[in-house]
């Protein structure tokens, strides 16, 4: 039986380790400077395109972004990457969460992804709004 426990407590450990090591590969892949180019709609099957220099956006440090409209801010704050559950899939996967510090039990995690020079942001939901933003500088 403490076999089995010590077993579980260092696989524990290991996922919790891993999961950590994760999150920080990803931000450190975040940071820079991302420009909105294709959004997707799973729900109206529709989908809009944003030529260079007129997509939103986004300037992420290792702890804040700021997104921009037309020259103007229209969001700030602090982020957060976290590993939850994919409600669609079962599987964990990365999310973030944007302005952590008013985080409630309705906040939206969004699922996050980066493959190469692109970032995608999408809620973990059919047909919910999917962002597609590539990498700048």
């Amino acid at each position: 039986m403490r076999h089995s426990f010590f077993v579980l407590i260092v696989l524990l450990a290991t996922v919790s380790i891993n999961s950590c090591k994760n999150n920080i590969d990803l931000k450190k892949s975040l940071v820079g400077h991302w420009e909105l180019r294709k959004t997707a709609s799973g729900s109206n099957k529709t989908s809009k395109l944003f030529p260079p220099g007129k997509g939103i956006n986004v300037f992420f440090t290792s702890t804040n972004y700021k997104e921009y409209s037309d020259g103007s801010i229209i969001s700030m704050g602090r982020y957060k990457i976290i590993d939850d559950t994919a409600k669609s899939s079962g599987t964990i996967s990365s999310k973030i969460i944007f302005k952590p510090e008013v985080y409630s039990w309705d906040t939206t995690k969004f699922s996050i992804v980066i493959e190469k020079n692109q970032l995608i942001i999408g809620v973990d939901s059919v047909g919910a709004l999917i962002r597609f933003y590539e990498r700048l500088k």
